[in-house]
């Protein structure tokens, strides 16, 4: 779990997110990516990590994070 956190958090900062806007209640959609920026985000995920995710537009960081523990992913 700790390696996919740290995909995440370094995705977001490669596409110029503040650190201190990478938060587990950070909204995934709105908070952190647009629209586009969502779509690339899933695709990234599935190139790495070979897993298909529907991420809602209300989900946040923490939600994500559990939903991969939940169902060992990552």
């Amino acid at each position: 779990m700790t390696k996919f956190k740290e995909f995440i958090k370094q995705y977001f900062i490669d596409l110029g997110i503040e650190e201190d806007e990478i938060e587990d209640n950070a909204y995934i959609h709105g908070d952190i990516l647009d629209s586009l920026e969502m779509v690339d985000f899933i695709l990234e995920i599935k190139k790495n990590y070979n897993i298909d995710l529907e991420i809602s537009e209300d989900m946040t960081l923490g939600e994500l994070y559990k939903l991969i523990q939940k169902n060992k992913i990552a």
